[in-house]
């Protein structure tokens, strides 16, 4: 929806690559322009991501911590 409107932010509507170590996590943070999101891997493959409500912040954040 973004890019339909002219806005440009990386990693969300443009291509952003991270190269992690095996075994290596992303916890839950905020993205470009503070947009909440969690990556989750937890072995070889691709890794799934996913945009938070920011409503949701202190669960996930609580999920996390665990």
């Amino acid at each position: 929806m973004l890019s339909h409107v002219g806005h440009t932010i990386y990693g969300m509507n443009t291509v952003q690559l991270y190269m992690k170590v095996p075994g290596s996590r992303t916890p839950g943070h905020q993205e470009n322009n503070n947009f909440c999101s969690v990556n989750i891997n937890i072995g070889p493959g691709d890794c799934e991501w996913f945009a938070v409500p920011e409503a949701y912040w202190e669960t996930i954040s609580e999920f996390c911590d665990r």
